[in-house]
């Protein structure tokens, strides 16, 4: 089901992510969004790939028929504050989100040329 198009598939996972029903699919989505404070579970988007329309610039999801090829790609896709992926996220029809992986965002100030974080 690789082959589908990102906006179908993002489209499917609205509909059916957590909807209990058979046959069951896999989805795997990476995006912008990073946690903000360490210990918060404030989510916020990469500065550099804020919201465009409706949401952030780069979410991309793939929707596969098996655990195994959905972990495959989980692995394989890099956390990037760079490359702007701060999450990547397997879910179902079944459970909703069964794994994901998250980068957590350091916020530092200096005062008067000493830094804080």
């Amino acid at each position: 089901m690789n082959n589908m198009s990102n906006e179908k598939a993002r489209e499917m996972a609205f509909n059916m992510v957590g909807d209990g029903l058979l046959p069951n699919k896999y989805f795997v989505t990476r995006g912008p969004w990073c946690y903000v404070n360490p210990g918060d579970e404030e989510m916020s988007t990469i500065p550099g790939f804020d919201v465009l329309g409706h949401e952030p610039i780069g979410i991309v999801t793939k929707v596969f028929d098996s655990l195994e090829d959905a972990e495959n790609e989980f692995h394989e896709i890099d956390l990037s504050f760079d490359g702007g992926i701060g999450c990547v996220m397997i879910e179902d029809r079944s459970t909703g989100i069964i794994r994901d992986k998250r980068l957590r965002a350091t916020v530092s100030y200096e005062v008067e040329g000493d830094s804080y974080y």
